[in-house]
């Protein structure tokens, strides 16, 4: 293992842990951690430092996510993609720390990183930031998933949105935010239609449920939304909600939602993370043409 690899699994380790203590105050969190973030700095050689991630590894390091839903930090705090963006922890697969494939987009048909950039508070690189932006190339492609229900009028408390995201997909876990899609139902039927412009669409009509299966290993998406599931998280067409799926590299896509800015620029911020996609008679990744597109996004 190289001593990079090594210090870069070390860093992970430091993030999982401070991420979980309980700080008085959690806009503070990049400050906070600016000290061993320093030091770490001189061990990487001066590995340009933005916003919690280290660019030499920053494919890896954009793959976090929270053990149970929360909520996000004040958007002029952090980037969407930044760990200290959430209010609470964040976690690391053991698949991403361990150093192998994960770590090379070029042997993994991965996304390729265009360009980064933070704003910060100060002249200080550790310190906190204003916001910061990701232009990422590869692979994507839009969800559309059909609910049970058009969506309903809602208020701003966690209960009534806790009431919709019970009628947004059976099976979506209300504590986690986390959901399954199937890409066969138990008899083999498909539960999706792949669309000429890259989206995937599963309906939810009881005959093609995505949610009541036998899991087959491999035949399966997995995602995990960053905050709890809010009417707003995804795009709403009538009954279907709909998000997209960037590929990052290996088998982890990250879920963002798009908008357009007041520059009128089309720009996007994460929402989650999804792993696990094989479609079948695919292999494990979208590949062009078969359900995905190839641009660069900037992700916020």
């Amino acid at each position: 293992m190289s001593s990079s690899s090594s210090l870069q699994q070390t860093w992970f380790a430091i993030v999982q842990n401070y991420s979980a203590r309980k700080l008085t105050c959690q806009t503070d969190k990049l400050v906070a951690i600016s000290g061993i973030a320093r030091r770490m700095s001189l061990l990487l050689q001066g590995d340009p430092y933005v916003a919690g991630l280290w660019k030499s590894t920053i494919i890896p390091c954009l793959l976090w996510s929270v053990p149970q839903s929360g909520r996000r930090i004040s958007e002029k705090r952090a980037p969407s993609w930044s760990w200290a963006s959430m209010r609470c922890p964040v976690t690391y697969d053991e698949a991403i720390t361990r150093p192998g494939e994960l770590w090379d987009p070029a042997s993994s048909g991965g996304s390729r990183v265009v360009d980064v950039q933070v704003q910060l508070d100060s002249s200080d690189p550790f310190g906190m930031v204003s916001g910061g932006y990701i232009e990422i190339s590869g692979q994507w492609c839009t969800i559309r998933i059909e609910g049970s229900d058009p969506a309903p009028e809602y208020g701003t408390t966690d209960e009534l949105y806790r009431a919709w995201a019970g009628n947004l997909l059976p099976g979506v876990s209300l504590c986690t935010g986390a959901f399954t899609l199937a890409f066969t139902d138990d008899a083999g039927n498909s539960t999706f239609a792949a669309e000429p412009d890259g989206t995937l669409a599963f309906w939810a009509h009881a005959d093609h449920t995505p949610h009541d299966n036998r899991m087959v290993t491999g035949d399966a998406m997995s995602f995990a939304l960053d905050e709890i599931c809010m009417p707003d998280t995804f795009y709403v067409e009538d009954s279907w909600y709909a998000f997209e799926l960037r590929h990052v590299i290996g088998p982890y896509y990250l879920m963002v939602r798009g908008h357009t800015d007041h520059k009128g620029n089309r720009v996007y911020r994460r929402i989650g993370l999804a792993r696990n996609i094989q479609l079948p008679g695919m292999s494990a990744s979208v590949q062009p043409g078969k359900g995905s597109k190839e641009r660069v996004i900037r992700l916020l």
